[in-house]
């Protein structure tokens, strides 16, 4: 497995719709919205590099169009709720698998 770490920039658009929106089909707090934003960049960035074999991770260009292609789905997903994606920023990855206990195997 790969463990990612990643920096995700976004805002929210104030315009009155999207607002109303985002506080009737998701909430008011914050701490949810991020929650929302968390779980739609965890799920669209698994699917992009997923469809890179192991050694594609280590081409800068094939692990950034993965980011690139992640950061356009999860775009889209959230500007139905006036979310404004700005970046995702893929600042390391690793390779580790998580063994029973919670240690990791890095071999």
């Amino acid at each position: 497995e790969a463990a990612l770490k990643l920096t995700v920039r976004y805002r929210i658009n104030q315009n009155p719709e999207s607002l109303v929106r985002l506080a009737q089909e998701v909430d008011t707090d914050v701490e949810r919205i991020r929650e929302l934003v968390v779980a739609s960049i965890r799920s669209d960035i698994r699917t992009s590099m997923n469809h890179l074999r192991t050694s594609e991770f280590r081409d800068d260009k094939k692990r950034n169009e993965a980011v690139d292609e992640a950061r356009t789905v999860s775009s889209k997903r959230l500007a139905a709720w006036g979310i404004e994606l700005e970046d995702i920023t893929l600042k390391q990855y690793r390779f580790v698998r998580l063994l029973d206990g919670g240690s990791e195997d890095t071999s």
